[in-house]
């Protein structure tokens, strides 16, 4: 508490505010000198919409919103009674998009609840939190921009991730056959177990990616400080790099393709009888 105050007053010296909500999970920074920044007047309301219950979903502006998979298709969304027309809500192709474009203090966080059958595509821009619940075995795309947290739970065939920017996805509630991440930035990304024929790992930054489970093939590489920590992950085969000071970590029992550029390391964990290693700082552990 010390410190938001002393924030706080700091920041009043530059015109900004620290707009933190009741439940303490949202915090906002805006312009109190801002002539076009909406004051919400602390009436909660709830507003139901109708929606097509559309399998992608696109999600842009600070909100928390959760995403029901398995129901009747519906919307929900919740906070100041004055805000809530600034929520804007649009069928784009198979898209549902919902967004907020003005700057606003709200008293009460403004939710989304987004109930749909089946869902198969997700991308978030902004700040807030996403939780996702009932994923039911089909493929998922998800695409993270920015500084928003994202909650997986359930199980789907194969998952497709993009975390750039300073996010973060906690999937360890989310099983998955086959899995391609990419995180980009300084984000981080916690996987469930992906048991199947593949995981593959790509981290560019400062990032992390941590994972279980048991696959035929594993792919990893590092590009910069962020890490790969896939030990828990049982492979028959395995290529990987790190490039720059980014370290992986992987369990491989067969054959193996290992090679560090640069101050990062690579760690094999196993007996792998192939082996093909290019650098200085790849360690095999028994």
């Amino acid at each position: 508490m010390r410190t938001i105050v002393a924030l706080c007053s700091i920041l009043a010296f530059s015109g900004c505010a620290i707009i933190i909500a009741p439940d303490g999970n949202d915090a906002r920074f805006e312009s109190s000198w801002s002539s076009n920044a909406i004051k919400g007047n602390g009436d909660l309301q709830l507003d139901k919409r109708q929606v097509n219950g559309a399998s992608a979903l696109n999600v842009s502006g600070p909100m928390q919103v959760e995403v029901r998979v398995g129901g009747t298709a519906g919307l929900e969304i919740s906070g100041d009674s004055n805000l809530l027309n600034l929520v804007q809500t649009q069928m784009n192709g198979d898209t549902q998009k919902i967004w907020i474009d003005e700057k606003f203090n709200s008293s009460n966080p403004i939710r989304v609840v987004y109930t749909v059958p089946a869902l198969t595509e997700v991308t978030s821009n902004g700040s807030g939190r996403m939780m996702i619940s009932g994923l039911n075995g089909g493929n998922l795309a998800v695409k993270n921009y920015g500084s928003r947290s994202i909650n997986l739970d359930g199980r789907v065939m194969r998952l497709e991730v993009v975390n750039s920017g300073s996010g973060s996805i906690n999937a360890l509630g989310l099983m998955s056959n086959d899995a391609r991440v990419n995180v980009q930035g300084s984000g981080s990304l916690s996987l469930g177990a992906v048991n199947g024929n593949e995981l593959s790992v790509s981290v560019n930054g400062s990032g992390s990616v941590n994972a279980s489970g048991s696959v035929r093939n594993l792919v990893a590489n590092t590009h910069g400080s962020g890490s790969a920590q896939l030990s828990s992950v049982k492979s028959l085969s395995a290529d990987l790099s790190s490039y720059g000071s980014g370290s992986v970590y992987a369990a491989v029992s067969q054959n193996v393709n290992a090679q560090s550029n640069g101050s990062g390391s690579v760690t094999v964990y196993g007996n792998p009888a192939q082996r093909n290693v290019n650098g200085r700082r790849v360690n095999f552990v028994n």
